[in-house]
């Protein structure tokens, strides 16, 4: 020992107490070294978005534990003097030294496994930042861990973004960059990352965009997405929670379908979600997909306590109505069974699930129809079903398909005598699909078109040329009854003029047990033979001949006829003029 200016020093023992030293040291780092090389890359996602830069602080205390140790473990073999005193003794030195190092590998883990960062002001900019690095990369795994990552953070990120103030430039604002972050993950390929792996993340997204709407424009192009996705990737949430009783609950419950689409009024803030799908070339299954999204926004809007517009479901009924095209590729098949046939029924259903959503919605049949047709899902069903009884009359051939499809598929599914009872909002639909089919053939007088003749056409396929239709029983509905009256009135009246100066038109819509003969003035169906009917039978029905005024008055004089039958029309359709 040595004194010297009022201090003393002494050597250090090389044989004194030893708790932490250099190779214990080296053990302790070879084993954070392996678990940080075994632990999944989920976990070093957390550490790259905590509030502080872990890594950055786990490197540099470990690189000072690791120089400290080396040095006292070198001190202590040198025998070279210390300050004599009680306030810091060897052992506690080397105690500090392995806490250290320690506390240093203890935070770490409470970040990687037991309290997950969240979004927050003081790490916003790492989540952008490394949320961007894992977008632009595109692995489908670290995509599913940044989908699952963003779970507990999706309230705080989806209520900075709705701020009513407009954040400041900088990278620090949080609102910023709640935003940026937003529309980091409109990435398609992440949307269908989020969609198959992380629902839950989906779930607390749109649950906060619920609380608070104004984040509902940063969220428009990634929601638009997220449909896009679920819709096409078999397993989505789309298609497994369906409507089936032995779906189990959590499928037939559709909790994540009602909470991302079950707001209508927060769709419609985010403008575009349900437009530009080209629905006629989905798959049955990614159409029932669609469906489900769209009856659930549509089971909302029939809730509302008055007719409002909505951009949301207008959207929808374009997409649907261009779905109904599918059924024309029927046309030639032998399969009734075909997947075109299977997109039909799902329309169908589609349309009376719809119906009886408004029919139990608190608004009456007569204040939807004060508004304007564009913005009335009433009309609007009517539309898509006459476009997909038009699209059925595309379907002439074989005989067999065509009646399998345009009656028994189509026909039956729309004018479906059990919806109607007790709803008055499928009456109405029936009401309009007769009117909007009359129409079309009434304008044959003066404006000849395919879609006219298809549409009569599949009218006569249906209800032959024989027998009174207005009383048939096998039309069960009312509007019904009276469209294939006045139908087969028209046809006397009128077909011969218009296969005179239209032959090739006025047939479009024939299938092969359909023929008009023009030097006899009928038209006449053939029914094939089978095992009770050894040959083919015939029905006819005479025509009246064209002459010159007959031809004259059908082609010009049309406006004023129509207003003189209105008044007997509406007895018809009471509703629908």
């Amino acid at each position: 020992m040595s004194c010297g200016l009022g201090i003393c020093t002494e050597a250090l023992r090389s044989d004194g107490a030893r708790l932490f030293g250099f190779a214990e040291y080296l053990a302790a780092l070879a084993l954070i070294v392996v678990l940080w090389t075994i632990v999944e890359p989920r976990y070093r996602l957390r550490l790259e978005v905590a509030k502080i830069d872990i890594r950055r602080a786990a490197f540099y205390v470990i690189a000072a534990v690791g120089v400290l140790t080396l040095i006292t473990d070198l001190w202590r073999a040198q025998g070279w003097p210390v300050i004599r005193g009680s306030l810091i003794s060897p052992a506690l030195w080397q105690a500090l030294m392995a806490g250290a190092l320690l506390f240093t590998f203890f935070a770490w883990m409470a970040v990687a496994f037991l309290w997950p960062p969240r979004f927050s002001r003081f790490n916003a900019r790492r989540f952008v930042s490394v949320a961007d690095g894992i977008v632009r990369k595109g692995s489908p795994d670290e995509l599913v861990q940044l989908a699952e990552a963003l779970g507990p953070s999706a309230e705080r990120i989806v209520s900075a973004a709705a701020q009513d103030l407009l954040p400041q430039p900088g990278d620090k604002d949080i609102a910023l960059n709640a935003r940026r972050l937003l529309h980091t993950l409109e990435d398609p390929q992440f949307c269908a990352a989020v969609v198959k792996s992380a629902p839950v993340t989906l779930y607390a997204i749109f649950g906060a965009a619920s609380a608070h709407p104004q984040a509902a424009r940063a969220m428009s192009v990634f929601s638009h997405n997220v449909l896009s996705a679920a819709i096409s990737v078999e397993g989505s949430f789309l298609h497994r929670e369906n409507s089936d009783l032995y779906a189990g609950f959590a499928s037939r419950g559709q909790q994540i379908t009602r909470r991302v689409f079950g707001d209508c009024d927060l769709l419609d803030r985010m403008d575009g979600v349900f437009v530009d799908f080209y629905s006629y070339q989905w798959r049955p299954s990614e159409l029932r997909a669609y469906l489900r999204a769209a009856t659930v926004v549509l089971k909302n809007y029939a809730s509302r306590d008055r007719p409002t517009h909505s951009i949301t479901v207008n959207q929808i009924f374009s997409a649907v109505g261009r779905a109904t095209s599918t059924v024309r590729l029927l046309n030639g098949s032998d399969d009734g069974q075909s997947p075109h046939a299977e997109s039909a029924r799902a329309i169908l259903e589609f349309i009376e699930q719809v119906a009886d959503a408004l029919g139990k919605g608190g608004i009456p049949v007569a204040d939807w129809n004060r508004v304007d047709d564009h913005d009335n899902p009433i009309n609007r069903l009517a539309e898509i079903s006459c476009k997909l009884i038009f699209a059925a009359s595309s379907v002439t051939e074989p005989m067999q398909t065509s009646w399998s499809i345009q009656h028994n598929l189509v026909w039956s599914g729309v004018f479906n005598a059990h919806l109607r009872h007790g709803n008055a909002v499928m009456a109405e639909v029936h009401a309009r699909v007769a009117r909007m089919i009359w129409i079309q053939i009434r304008k044959l007088e003066y404006f000849p078109n395919y879609v006219g003749t298809m549409l009569l056409g599949s009218c006569l396929n249906i209800i032959g040329v024989a027998g009174n239709a207005r009383r048939a029983s096998v039309f069960s509905t009312r509007s019904e009854r009276a469209l294939f009256w006045l139908t087969r009135r028209w046809v006397v009246a009128h077909f011969d003029c218009l296969y005179r100066y239209h032959p090739d038109m006025a047939v479009a819509g024939f299938n092969p047990t359909l023929s008009y003969r023009p030097r006899s003035k009928c038209l006449r169906k053939m029914y094939e033979p089978h095992a009770g009917r050894p040959k083919p039978e015939y029905d006819t029905l005479d025509v009246e001949a064209c002459t010159a005024r007959t031809s004259k008055k059908n082609y010009s004089d049309f406006p004023k006829k129509w207003g003189n039958r209105k008044r007997q029309l509406s007895t018809i359709f009471p509703t629908a003029l």
